[in-house]
């Protein structure tokens, strides 16, 4: 029977659901945002002292940020928490990286693709 049924259907309901297209929020929760207290950035040298000016943008970014508590007391309003890619884009797209701040792993991997562009285009 439940073989007929993904036929009819053209998708097993049980690893598959219809939904209605609708981006889920939590504002009927009406949640409390809090800003993060954050030390100020360290400065001089530190582990991320080469990107030290993105490294900047993203501090500020986190502690200017409102942020809703992941949980709630209310068992019936389950909610979830942001995950690193969503963070990021919220980053990227929200202008907060200044013009000329971009993650650089190796600096002679890029000069090297500079060359390679350069040449190209001549």
């Amino acid at each position: 029977m439940e073989e007929v049924e993904k036929g009819v259907l053209g998708y097993d309901p049980k690893t598959h659901m219809m939904t209605d297209m609708q981006i889920r929020t939590q504002n009927h929760l009406n949640p409390t945002y809090r800003k993060l207290d954050l030390p100020p950035p360290m400065i001089g040298k530190h582990r991320h002292q080469h990107g030290q000016s993105l490294y900047e943008d993203i501090h500020h970014f986190l502690n200017h940020s409102e942020w809703a508590p992941a949980q709630t007391e209310d068992e019936d309003n389950k909610v979830s928490g942001t995950i690193w890619l969503e963070l990021f884009i919220m980053f990227d797209t929200g202008m907060h990286r200044r013009l000329g701040n971009s993650h650089v792993p190796s600096q002679a991997a890029k000069a090297r693709a500079n060359q390679r562009a350069a040449k190209k285009d001549s």
